[in-house]
C-alpha cells in the first residue's frame, strides 16, 4: 500500500476511480534464491504499466522527507538503502537474496563485496525489469488493442527508469549487465517482406544483417502505422496504395534510435555497412552488420576522460549561438575503412541519420577532424582547441549556418577570441581550418531537410 498525496492507493482499486489520476501496484517475483518486489503506476491514456519512481509518486510525509521505500537485502537484513541493481531510489524496488549463492558482504553488513555472485544477483535483478516490459509489450498488443508500433514504442519508454547510475564498485559491469538483459526485449518492428512483427536485439543478432531508413516520407508512413492495428508492413501498405515502396527489399528495422539506452545498445553492437543516399526520394537507406574486431567507423570522443569531459564543458559553455547548440560531436563519426559500400552521392562528404552522422574519407573534413583526435589522445593540442574547433565545424555543417564566405569566417575569429579571453589562454585558428569553414562545397546530406528551404527558398550551407 503507498500513500500518494493524502490518498490510499491499493492494487485492487478500480480503473474508473475519479478521486485519483492514477493507479498502482506491486509485482513480486522470484529468481533461484532471489525474491523482488517492485511499485509500478498505471498509464491510463498509453494503457501500460510504467516503473514507479519516487518522483513521480510525490508523496507527502506529515510535510517532511518521506523514507525511502528501496532496499537490497541479504538474508533478510538490509544491506543498501538504493534500488536493487542502482545507486539511487529509482525504480521504487526492494530484494532480498538467501541461499548459498548470496553475495558476500562487508563486516558491518552494511554493504556488498564485489564479486561473481554480486554479478549473478544484479543479473537476475535486470531480467526480472526486462521480463516485465516484454510482458507488457505483449499486452499492448493482443489486450489492449496498440499497434505493432505503438506497443514497441511505448516498451522502450519503459526503459526510461533503468539508465542508472550503477553501483559500480560492487559491480563493474552493471551497465553491461543490464544491457544484456534488455536485448532480449522485442522494443525494435521488423519489415520482413510483407509482414511487420516485434524483435528484440538478440534477434537481430542471429540475423546476420538489417536496414534502417531515414527519410520524411517514410517517417510519415511510420506514424501512420503507428495509428492503426495492423500486422502489415510499410512495403504492403505502400502496395496496397498504388505507390512506390519506401523501404529496401530486404529486412527494415524501426524504432532503434528513439530511446537513449536502445540506441546505445545497437551502436554498441551493429555498425553500418553500407550506405544508400537516395535523393530524389529524399532519403537514405543504412544497411548493418555485427560489430567486426575492426570497425568501419571511429568516433571523436577522446580515449582520456578529463579529456572528454573538459571538452564537454567547453562545448556547452561556449557552443551554442541564437538557435545553433552544442555539437553532438559523440554523434560524430569518421570511415575508417575502405569496406564500405556508399552510393548515390555527389560532393557531399557524409550524411546525417537519426542516431549519428557520418562522414566520408578522402576530404579536408575527415582529414581534419581524424588528424585532430589523434593530436588530442597524444598531447599536441589540448582540450579547448579541440572544443575550438569542434564547434566551428558544427556550425559549419548546421543547417542555420551562414552562407557568405566572410560571414562565417567572422563568426569563427569572434569564437577564438570570446574562448581565449574567458580561458585566459591562446586558441589556434589554423590555416587549414579557415581554408574548411571559406569553403562552400562542405555538404552533409540530410534526409529529413525539405526540399526548399524555410528562408525564401534559399538552399542552407553545408545541406543537401
Amino acid at each position: 500500500m503507498l500513500i500518494k498525496s493524502g490518498h490510499t492507493v491499493s492494487s485492487d482499486e478500480s480503473e474508473g476511480s475519479e478521486e485519483l489520476t492514477s493507479r498502482y501496484r506491486v509485482e513480486e517475483e522470484k529468481r533461484d534464491g532471489l525474491t523482488m518486489a517492485y511499485a509500478l503506476r498505471w498509464q491510463p491514456y498509453y494503457k501500460n504499466w510504467v516503473f514507479t519512481t519516487l518522483a513521480g509518486l510525490n508523496l507527502r510525509h506529515q510535510g517532511q522527507q518521506p523514507p525511502v521505500p528501496t532496499a537490497v537485502c541479504v538474508h533478510g537484513v538490509r544491506v543498501q538503502s538504493s534500488s536493487p541493481g542502482f545507486v539511487g531510489t529509482d525504480p521504487l524496488a526492494i530484494s532480498n537474496i538467501t541461499g548459498t549463492r548470496s553475495p558476500a558482504t562487508n563486516v558491518a553488513r552494511s554493504n556488498l563485496e564485489s564479486g561473481t555472485q554480486v554479478d549473478e544477483m544484479f543479473t537476475k535483478i535486470y531480467s526480472i525489469y526486462a521480463a516485465h516490459i516484454s510482458s507488457e509489450i505483449r499486452n499492448m498488443t493482443s489486450i489492449r488493442g496498440a499497434s505493432i508500433s505503438t506497443a514497441a514504442s511505448e516498451g522502450r519508454y519503459l526503459f526510461s527508469p533503468l539508465q542508472g547510475p550503477f553501483p559500480t564498485e560492487q559491480c563493474p559491469d552493471a551497465a553491461d549487465l543490464l544491457d544484456a538483459q534488455l536485448k532480449t526485449v522485442p522494443c525494435l518492428t521488423l519489415d520482413d517482406g510483407d509482414t511487420r512483427k516485434l524483435v528484440s536485439l538478440v534477434d537481430l543478432e542471429t540475423m546476420g544483417g538489417f536496414w534502417t531508413t531515414e527519410g520524411s516520407a517514410y517517417r510519415s508512413a511510420e506514424d501512420l502505422m503507428r495509428r492503426i492495428r495492423t500486422g502489415v508492413s510499410i512495403a504492403k501498405l505502400a502496395n496496397f496504395i498504388g505507390t512506390e515502396d519506401l523501404t529496401p527489399k530486404e529486412s527494415i528495422v524501426g524504432g532503434y534510435a528513439e530511446n537513449t539506452i536502445v540506441r546505445e545498445v545497437v551502436l554498441g553492437s551493429f555498425e553500418v555497412d553500407q550506405i544508400e543516399i537516395l535523393k530524389a526520394k529524399r532519403q537514405v537507406n543504412l544497411h548493418w552488420r555485427n560489430k567486426g574486431n575492426v570497425p568501419l567507423w571511429s568516433g571523436l570522443v577522446p580515449q582520456n576522460i578529463q579529456a572528454d569531459q573538459r571538452v564537454g564543458q567547453l562545448i556547452q559553455q561556449f557552443g551554442s549561438q541564437g538557435r545553433l547548440t552544442f555539437p553532438r560531436y559523440r554523434a560524430l563519426v569518421l570511415q575508417n575503412s575502405d569496406e564500405l559500400a556508399i552510393s548515390g552521392f555527389d560532393e557531399e562528404v557524409g550524411v546525417k541519420g537519426s542516431a549519428r552522422t557520418y562522414i566520408f574519407k578522402r576530404n579536408l573534413l575527415h582529414q581534419i577532424l581524424q588528424r585532430s583526435v589523434i593530436s588530442l589522445d597524444q598531447g599536441e593540442i589540448d582540450p579547448a582547441n579541440y572544443a575550438f574547433l569542434l564547434i566551428a565545424v558544427n556550425r559549419l555543417l548546421s543547417n542555420d549556418w551562414m552562407t557568405l564566405e566572410e560571414d562565417r569566417l567572422r563568426t569563427a575569429e569572434v569564437l577564438r577570441q570570446v574562448m581565449s579571453q574567458h580561458l585566459n589562454q591562446e586558441i589556434t585558428f589554423s590555416d587549414e581550418l579557415r581554408a574548411l569553414i571559406a569553403t562552400s562545397s562542405i555538404r552533409i546530406f540530410d534526409p529529413m531537410w525539405g526540399e526548399r528551404s524555410l528562408l525564401a527558398g534559399v538552399n542552407p550551407a553545408g545541406v543537401d
